[in-house]
């Protein structure tokens, strides 16, 4: 069975719903949770907003704190959730079962993925944002450690390294906290 490509053709894009409950951590890991589009479906009409996975949950890490913003923390808790993703760096080529990645935070605010598509582009997704291949200034990613990462309210100053991720969605996992009480694991992985 082929590798499937990954390349930045907008499915996460593609409705409102899938838009609004992945962010740059479902995009970086390529994976799509249906469950999670119908929750945000009730969630958004409700009160505005979807929740959206985090690294570490799925590995049993309490919520993000502003205090845990940091790349040491967040680089533990994404690879706590996916053991199989491993460090790289810019130059070293990933297996052809893998693909690319990189991790930026703003210390105490915020963190941010990118990854590498089959095509050549660098793309992220900013949130509930469209996914995009440029960065703060409009200019194209062609490497995430020298884009202009600030935003002005978010400025992902601090680099914290590059990722070899694997293709196969069964060798990542995240997880979805839902609003409320109510807590929901994402029951497939589903790679786009």
């Amino acid at each position: 069975m082929g590798q499937r490509v990954l390349n930045s053709n907008g499915s996460f894009n593609e409705s409102q719903n899938v838009r609004e409950s992945h962010n740059c951590y479902s995009y970086f890991l390529n994976l799509k949770s249906p469950e999670a589009a119908q929750l945000c479906r009730k969630e958004y009409k409700n009160i505005n907003y979807c929740r959206r996975s985090q690294p570490g949950y799925a590995a049993g890490y309490p919520a993000i704190t502003k205090k845990s913003l940091n790349c040491k923390n967040i680089m533990k808790r994404t690879i706590a959730d996916s053991p199989a993703i491993r460090r790289s760096s810019f130059t070293k080529k990933c297996k052809s079962n893998e693909y690319k990645g990189a991790l930026v935070v703003d210390p105490g605010e915020d963190y941010h993925y990118y990854r590498l598509n089959d095509e050549g582009y660098w793309s992220h997704k900013p949130g509930y944002k469209p996914s995009t291949h440029y960065d703060a200034s409009g200019i194209l990613v062609t490497n995430p450690e020298k884009a202009n990462r600030n935003y002005g309210k978010l400025n992902y100053r601090d680099f914290c390294g590059y990722f070899c991720v694997p293709r196969q969605p069964t060798r990542k996992r995240m997880y979805y906290k839902a609003t409320r009480s109510r807590k929901t694991r994402y029951k497939k992985n589903k790679g786009i």
